[in-house]
């Protein structure tokens, strides 16, 4: 028991306290259709999920599942044995669910190896109760034994004084005390508990860095991108695309999105906030088209089609035009 090991585990608790926080200022989640919300997000759900999405009854159990995890997640530091390991395999499974249900990159398999820790002994020690009788019928001790003998040099440890050893010990204490208040004052200024000075907003502000994946509700939006181009020959293409120009849902489930990355960065584009960013994307669309094409671009503009969730009914769309532009 140290700062080191409470920071270790502290720190995943507290990505679930902070994300239950913010799920519990919306509705969706207390009504139960927050994930089926989520798994109407086309660009989001892989094959599997698209399956899972026509049993709303089920999706409805996952999530007073899921918020009930993470609003107890506390548990996690204050279970025991064999208790802990079940609670935390739990979470295991349902980050094991996404990954096989919705494109989040890496961050399941992140999540998962986060959680490890969080087994105790008892857990490591029946596995090795059953990996030992294997090992042996594998001859695994006579391998083991020949490496070290053969493979590793025999060194000695330089000796360190005890009075160097005390003290380096002292300042790690401190400094993992140091990271472990720093990362609670942190979510609790993104949950506005704690007011951060001027000078730390600047640098980067807590509310754009927090755990609210899918809170305080999911996005009841979904839609695609459609970038029309006229080319010197005056014919019209999706350049982004390479396609001809269709306003219609695109049949793929990404939606259009080259990639998980692209679809981040694409959502981004499309906020007034960061209209900075829409000038380099049609740059790039107009640079990669002139450059694999005799026929060049000479203007492009850049489309949002969203199509709002409505879970029943049919769902119309909105063409939003983010901006136009001639290319160089």
């Amino acid at each position: 028991m140290s700062f080191a090991s409470a920071g270790l585990l502290v720190q995943v608790v507290i990505v679930y306290t902070a994300n239950a926080l913010f799920k519990l200022r919306g509705d969706m989640w207390m009504d139960g259709v927050a994930v089926q919300y989520i798994f109407s997000l086309q660009s989001y759900t892989t094959s599997f999920g698209d399956f899972l999405a026509q049993f709303p009854i089920l999706l409805r159990l996952f999530d007073a599942l899921w918020l009930a995890l993470v609003i107890s997640s506390v548990l996690l530091l204050l279970l025991t044995g064999w208790l802990r390991a079940a609670f935390a395999s739990l979470f295991v499974a349902m980050h094991v669910g996404m990954l096989l249900t919705l494109h989040l990159s890496i961050f399941p398999l992140v999540s998962v190896v986060a959680l490890v820790p969080f087994f105790p002994s008892v857990v490591w020690d029946a596995a090795e109760r059953i990996t030992d009788p294997l090992a042996e019928s594998l001859d695994g001790y006579r391998w083991r034994e020949k490496f070290e003998r053969g493979a590793l040099p025999t060194r000695t440890s330089p000796t360190i004084p005890a009075t160097v050893s005390r003290w380096a010990g002292r300042i790690a204490t401190l400094v993992a005390a140091c990271l472990l208040v720093s990362v609670l004052v942190w979510n609790a200024a993104t949950l506005g508990y704690v007011q951060t000075p001027e000078q730390v907003n600047d640098v980067a502000d807590p509310a754009e860095h927090r755990w609210s994946m899918f809170a305080p509700e999911p996005w009841g939006v979904d839609g695609w991108y459609v970038v029309p181009g006229t080319l010197e020959s005056g014919r019209q293409v999706d350049a982004f695309h390479d396609s001809d120009v269709r306003w219609g849902r695109p049949t793929d489930a990404s939606l259009g999105y080259p990639t998980h990355r692209w679809y981040k960065y694409l959502l981004d584009v499309q906020y007034p906030q960061n209209e900075r960013l829409r000038p380099h994307f049609t740059d790039y669309v107009c640079d990669r088209w002139n450059s694999n094409h005799e026929d060049g671009l000479t203007d492009i503009s850049v489309y949002y089609v969203r199509q709002p969730t409505t879970l029943d009914g049919p769902e119309p769309t909105e063409r939003v035009k983010l901006t136009t532009r001639s290319c160089p």
